[in-house]
């Protein structure tokens, strides 16, 4: 366990031998919670932060620009996010292939509820609405309705996952920077306050591990009808 006096000094990148220059980090921006008001500092360089000077003063780091930055506090970063959409979709992918062809667009028994193919396509649906267009600001064409009644095959479902990882990737830049939701989510608010950028990232990740799960649940149902 690191001591004290390793974290005064503030996060620094694995393979650092020297110890950073005396230069206060500048802050960016601030982070506010509806509850109990300011939280945080956004931090551009954190590498030298003096972590007990922060404490006194109540604050907390909650969001830096890159993650190694991140190390020692604990906290959530864009590399977290994107980490943990690539597994989840690792785990819906999995899911598809174990269906094949033959049952992604069946619907399970009993509950008659959508299909392994729609469902894959809501959660793309989900996460491009959120981050695509909530977050980042880019166009949407998205029709809600449309993603239910979708078809096609595993193949398809591997080019949607892939394209919509990689705009991902190309657009952690345009996520590290927003400080606000291009519009008003017409939904639920999660706290008794305006949405923010971190709420809408968290509901979009929200949006496909529920689905992940109620997909591996639909595929145990199909696939027990079959006697596989």
């Amino acid at each position: 366990m690191l001591g004290h006096d390793r974290l005064s000094r503030g996060p620094q990148c694995l393979g650092d031998d020297q110890p950073s220059e005396d230069t206060p980090p500048r802050v960016v921006g601030t982070l506010a919670d509806p509850y109990i008001g300011a939280v945080g500092l956004e931090i551009e360089d954190a590498t030298d932060i003096d972590v007990d000077t922060l404490t006194r003063l109540g604050w907390v780091i909650l969001l830096f620009r890159h993650a190694c930055e991140a190390t020692l506090l604990g906290v959530i970063t864009v590399d977290d996010f994107e980490v943990f959409c690539r597994r989840s979709f690792a785990g819906v992918l999995a899911v598809a292939d174990r269906l094949g062809d033959d049952l992604i667009n069946k619907r399970p028994p009993i509950t008659n509820g959508n299909t392994p193919y729609a469902l894959i396509t809501h959660m793309l649906g989900a996460c491009e609405w959120w981050v695509g267009h909530m977050v980042v600001a880019d166009p949407s064409t998205r029709v809600r309705a449309d993603e239910f009644t979708a078809s096609g095959t595993v193949a398809d479902l591997h080019v949607s996952v892939y394209e919509w990882l990689s705009a991902l990737a190309r657009r952690r830049s345009a996520i590290e920077v927003a400080t606000e939701l291009a519009e008003v989510p017409q939904t639920q608010t999660p706290l008794e306050g305006e949405w923010t950028v971190g709420a809408a990232l968290i509901h979009a990740y929200e949006e496909l591990v529920q689905h992940l799960g109620h997909l591996e649940i639909t595929a145990d149902l199909l696939l027990a009808d079959t006697g596989s």
